[in-house]
């Protein structure tokens, strides 16, 4: 593929999975892979020298797919990325498979980027994300994937952004003790690791005005055991949030906790079907306790539930009309195969 065309494309979007399937290649050897991964890096080094310095790049996009996992040559990525960031983009987004976050350190210092996504899908997350500095004074929106992140590499971010609006981190290690800013509002811890972080860090997230988290519930069961904060906090900011990672029936103590928000006004709640428990065994089920959703301004909830057990639903929906009478909020069942 040597077609340098969408050269002078204000988004360019490059994909190695992709870029295989166009060469034909449909289930390739690790040699094979490495053959083409050159042959990639040559031609998003093509298309980019191709272009006049006059013209916009506002998106550069620069990722791979999982199933060609191997050991990419960062080196050779690096300098793709740093000619990208010599046209000023906007928004970049760089995953690559086993990339080393190192070798792309350059982007945290880019003072034109309002948007970046940045990670590495490999096998051990345990890789902290520590560039020397962030410097990305117009960035809105970072997200983050399989990376380790530590209360240093915050601080830097948050001090270095001084107008971020949203981070999201998706399949993350957090060894933060807190995530703290004045600009932030909002926040997604996707499927992270919060066995090594503590107590404070829920603290810290009862500022944020919109919260999105999907975490196993025996994780976050943890932080209660730990222990060690004599009063949780009041979420007075949150305005919509969304839970899920565990099962609505048995766990909906721990649901509770995050329900500590007399401001709500959207709340979604997604249950984990691997954690289902059975509807008969009520020993394990837990029924809905309707005051803690009693909130002056709750408008919607969204029950997002894997399978077709609706008991646990339809007893929330009955204890909601019968508490808020005409004043119930709007009651939603989504159901995912």
């Amino acid at each position: 593929m040597e077609d340098h065309t969408s050269a002078s494309r204000p988004i360019l979007f490059f994909n190695f999975t992709e870029f295989l399937l166009d060469n034909g290649v449909d289930d390739p050897s690790g040699e094979i892979i490495r053959e083409y991964e050159d042959k990639f890096v040559k031609f998003v080094k093509g298309v980019l020298q191709s272009r006049e310095a006059s013209d916009v790049l506002s998106h550069f996009v620069l990722v791979s797919g999982p199933k060609y996992c191997v050991s990419c040559n960062s080196e050779a990525f690096k300098d793709c990325i740093l000619h990208a960031l010599e046209f000023e983009p906007q928004l970049l987004a760089v995953c690559f498979c086993k990339h080393k976050l190192a070798s792309s350190y350059e982007i945290f210092t880019c003072a034109s980027l309002k948007e970046v996504t940045f990670g590495s899908k490999i096998e051990h997350r345990d890789i902290e994300i520590a560039p020397k500095s962030v410097n990305l004074p117009r960035l809105t929106r970072l997200d983050l994937c399989d990376v380790t992140v530590n209360d240093d590499f915050l601080d830097k971010l948050f001090l270095g952004c001084p107008i971020i609006e949203e981070l999201f981190l998706d399949s993350c290690i957090l060894t933060a003790s807190r995530i703290s800013s004045g600009t932030l509002k909002r926040l997604g811890l996707l499927c992270c690791d919060f066995s090594r972080s503590g107590p404070e860090l829920l603290h810290s997230l009862s500022k944020f005005t919109r919260l999105t988290l999907t975490v196993p519930g025996t994780e976050v069961k943890g932080l209660f055991e730990k222990g060690g904060v004599p009063q949780w906090p009041i979420f007075k900011n949150l305005k919509r949030l969304k839970l899920g990672g565990w099962c609505l029936n048995s766990d909906f103590g721990l649901v509770s906790f995050f329900l500590r928000s007399p401001n709500l006004e959207q709340l979604t709640l997604h249950s984990d079907n691997t954690q289902e428990v059975a509807t008969d065994d009520k020993s394990k089920w837990e029924e809905p306790k309707v005051g803690m959703l009693q909130r002056n301004r709750l408008e919607k909830v969204n029950i997002m539930k894997q399978g077709r057990s609706n008991e646990w639903i339809d007893q929330l929906k009955k204890n909601l009309s019968d508490e808020f009478m005409a004043k119930s909020p709007e009651l939603t069942k989504t159901y995912c195969d």
